[in-house]
């Protein structure tokens, strides 16, 4: 299949919750709908906070090109090819900086094999295996180790959602990026993921959108997909989203994303 470049504009989609749901990929109508507006033209990226192992599996059957970012913009590529498009990593400056905070954190080193290092005595015993779940779950290379690389993709923090805002204000004011969400896995389980101060999804789409000549659509369902609806034309909040996300978009995915998709680019 040969895809023409008619550059009718960028489509920039969340993942969870948006485009998938869980651990499944993209559904059957979903990555038919995408395919379709590929080969009309339009650009397709993922913008994703995941690690790039998960997404790659997440996406292996996709059979359009795309690009994507991932860890909320910490690393941005293109595929088929897998053509490092930008890159906003953390130094070992700023895992000291992380350190000063009592709370233990993952460290996602963003390396070619995912690596995130741990230290699971610093957790309880229910936090543990709530954490082991979610490592089988999602197949992430967890190390039992704390090693400082010269560089990270992000570091992530999962409590209570009041702990994981209140750090939140704290990581912003010591110049990371920083949105809770909710865990995926487990929506009783916040997630203050920290990154570098250019690793956001408004940030991401503003480097995905380089040679785009036609209008950006963007959808989302959480509130670090704030940013990348702000930074779009045309924006999309799924059904479930936060009422400021809701408030922000132009069109509401009821009736699907897909749905949404053909009303935005009409």
């Amino acid at each position: 299949m040969t895809f023409e470049l008619k550059n009718k504009g960028l489509i920039a989609l969340d993942l969870d919750g948006t485009t998938v749901e869980g651990k499944n990929p993209p559904s059957k109508e979903v990555a038919k709908g995408l395919k379709s507006f590929s080969e009309e033209g339009w650009k397709i990226a993922f913008v994703t906070g995941r690690s790039l192992g998960w997404v790659k599996g997440l996406l292996k059957d996709l059979d359009f090109p795309y690009e994507l970012a991932v860890q909320n913009g910490a690393l941005g590529l293109s595929f088929p090819s897998g053509r490092q498009l930008f890159k906003n990593y953390l130094n070992t400056f700023a895992a000291e900086k992380a350190n000063d905070i009592p709370l233990p954190y993952a460290l996602y080193t963003g390396d070619e094999k995912d690596t995130v290092y741990w230290q699971p005595d610093r957790y309880s015993k229910i936090e543990r295996e709530y954490l082991r779940s979610r490592i089988e779950a999602f197949q992430e290379n967890w190390i039992d180790d704390w090693i400082l690389p010269k560089e990270a993709a992000a570091f992530k923090w999962f409590g209570k959602q009041h702990v994981m805002e209140e750090l939140g204000l704290q990581l912003v004011a010591l110049g990371f990026q920083c949105t809770p969400i909710k865990d995926p896995f487990d929506a009783s389980v916040t997630i203050c993921q920290a990154t570098h101060p250019k690793a956001n999804k408004g940030e991401a789409l503003r480097q995905l959108q380089n040679g785009v000549m036609g209008p950006t659509i963007a959808a989302g369902d959480d509130m670090n997909d704030f940013p990348l609806l702000q930074a779009a034309d045309i924006a999309i909040a799924m059904p479930k989203a936060p009422e400021a996300l809701r408030d922000l978009a132009h069109f509401i995915a009821d009736r699907g994303l897909i749905s949404a998709l053909k009303e935005a680019t009409k």
